[in-house]
């Protein structure tokens, strides 16, 4: 059959077929539109969430038009706010602690043994290039301020940038880091430089590999230097920074602070606690008020106001008494008042009684999102027992171990690396003979790790017993627990040898320790928590 016939057919046929009701679907399609949004609650659009997002935007962008306002409120809030100062110091105090972080090199010999000679050197000059202005730009800064200020800008900033200068000025070593504001890593600065993209001063290649910095200047004559409009940029390489900041999401450019999740709680409470304070004090400050006669005139004869004048005038009008009535209370004293006054006793309910749990539940919710336990932020004590206080403590020693990983991986370990070459060529790391080791060998004497601050332990005598039993069952090492502890384990072995024989020498004997026995019923009860430490228990 001819094709043009079939058409014909077709159409022919069609046209005869009765035409059929068509029932609308529109209702159907709604009910079952309704049935696959709401198969999680989390994503019901009523009145009660009606303003909460609903389109997920890519980080880069969320940062892009945040991160300054957010900035510039986390650093008023660790200017001013307590609970924000404490945070700031307990990170301080816990990631990089007093002696900062401590140099173990792992250099080995040839034939697989520990090179002492060699570690020791290496040790040796890491420890004078931590020294005030060694390797810090500004000649002002130690290593431990430097571990410091990460510390800081990472929890207030959400980032740090540090930026590794070999040239001149670069110190005894041949080189010193210098610490930059993120500020002036432009967050609105986009353009295109040799095909890279430039995003919140960030350019990246086609693999989203970070290849150079633009940090906002205004040193014209250096030669990286370029404008764009009115605002100048110098292009770095990222070799020569480091920059530093926690990834949350995937190809996140910029970090972000970490105070961003409690901020808005802190205000509230910062402005909350100040009502109350002013309050307080508002109430302490007036005993009362005179209450006029029935006459209503003034109680000061020598006043300028008109007695028979409208009161209303006197509020509202230009009108104004030229003096106010008041009564100085002073002890074992008796006040006169005029004829037909009243004297009406201020009491005003500042704080009021749930004060005291209202702050300590926003609290809760602020140490949360800090990432810390309540009762260290809040320096509130009250109502622990042992065994809770404990449990609090351990935990947070885990995510303060966590955080000086995270430093030591992204800064400190990059920063010795960064400097072991420079030291090595300007001939600074010698061995005791006087002999500079060569610049050759860096890959075997770059073998080293860092160790952060540990703590004492909680009940010392139990974790005492507990380790020497895992030893005597071969579930550790003893080198693993003094590192536990934070010292060097041939360093201390060599103290001991030294104590010994300076012990022998002045024919010293020291006095054997006598183990003593643990009460388990006394720590049975001090962990039962029936009775808390001080106050009554917190629920």
């Amino acid at each position: 059959m001819p094709l043009r016939q079939a058409i014909r057919d077709a159409f022919a046929s069609a046209e005869r077929q009765p035409i059929r009701q068509v029932t609308p679907t529109i209702g159907k399609r709604k009910a079952r539109s309704q049935r696959i949004s709401t198969a999680w609650d989390a994503a019901k659009i009523d009145n009660l969430v009606s303003g909460w997002v609903t389109t997920p935007v890519p980080i880069n962008q969320q940062i892009e038009n945040t991160l300054r306002t957010i900035r510039a409120r986390s650093r008023q809030l660790a200017k001013n706010d307590p609970y924000v100062r404490r945070f700031l110091q307990l990170a301080r105090s816990n990631i990089v602690g007093p002696n900062g972080f401590t140099l173990r090199s792992l250099v080995m010999t040839n034939k697989g043994k520990p090179d002492i000679e060699a570690r020791n050197a290496v040790q040796s000059a890491w420890i004078r290039a931590m020294r005030p202005g060694e390797i810090c730009y500004s000649d002002k800064h130690s290593g431990i301020d430097m571990w410091n200020l990460c510390t800081d800008s990472l929890a207030r900033d959400g980032e740090v940038i540090i930026l590794e200068n070999t040239g001149n000025a670069a110190g005894t070593f041949g080189i010193n880091f210098r610490f930059v504001d993120p500020e002036l890593l432009d967050v609105n600065h986009k353009t295109i430089v040799n095909g890279n993209k430039v995003r919140m001063g960030i350019e990246t290649d086609d693999r989203a590999r970070v290849i150079a910095y633009h940090l906002h200047s205004t040193d014209t004559t250096h030669s990286h230097y370029y404008a764009v409009g009115s605002r100048g940029f110098l292009r770095i390489k990222s070799e020569f920074i480091t920059h530093l900041f926690r990834t949350e999401y995937v190809d996140q450019l910029r970090g972000f602070p970490h105070t961003a999740s409690a901020m808005i709680r802190l205000r509230m409470l910062n402005g909350y606690e100040e009502a109350e304070l002013v309050g307080a004090r508002g109430g302490a400050a007036t005993m009362g008020f005179l209450i006029r006669g029935e006459q209503g005139k003034v109680f000061d004869e020598d006043s300028t106001v008109d007695p028979n004048q409208d009161p209303a005038e006197l509020i509202d009008g230009d009108a104004k008494p030229a003096s106010q009535e008041t009564i100085e209370a002073e002890a074992g004293t008796f006040h006169y008042l005029e004829h037909g006054a009243e004297v009406k006793m201020y009491d005003p309910d500042h704080p009021n009684s749930s004060y005291a749990a209202f702050i300590k539940a926003v609290l809760r919710g602020i140490a949360s999102g800090l990432g810390v336990n309540y009762n260290t932020l809040a320096n509130d004590l009250e109502g622990v027992n042992f065994s809770s206080i404990r449990a609090g403590v351990l935990e947070d020693r885990e995510a303060w171990k966590a955080s000086q990983k995270f430093l030591i991986e992204h800064a400190v370990d990059r920063m010795f690396l960064r400097w072991l070459g420079p030291a090595l060529l300007s001939g600074q790391i010698k061995l005791s003979r006087g002999l500079r080791l060569a610049s050759s060998d860096i890959e075997r004497l770059s073998d080293h790790e860092f160790q952060g601050r540990r703590w004492p332990w909680v009940d010392p005598l139990k974790d005492m017993q507990a380790n020497k039993l895992a030893i005597d069952e071969r579930l550790t090492s003893r080198s693993k627990l003094i590192r536990d502890l934070g010292e060097d384990p041939l360093a201390l072995w060599d103290e001991i040898e030294a104590e010994n024989a300076l012990l022998d020498e002045k024919s010293i004997t020291p006095i054997a320790s006598t183990p003593v026995p643990v009460d388990d019923k006394e720590t049975d009860e001090v962990d039962a928590g029936d009775k808390p430490a001080g106050g009554t228990e917190d629920k």
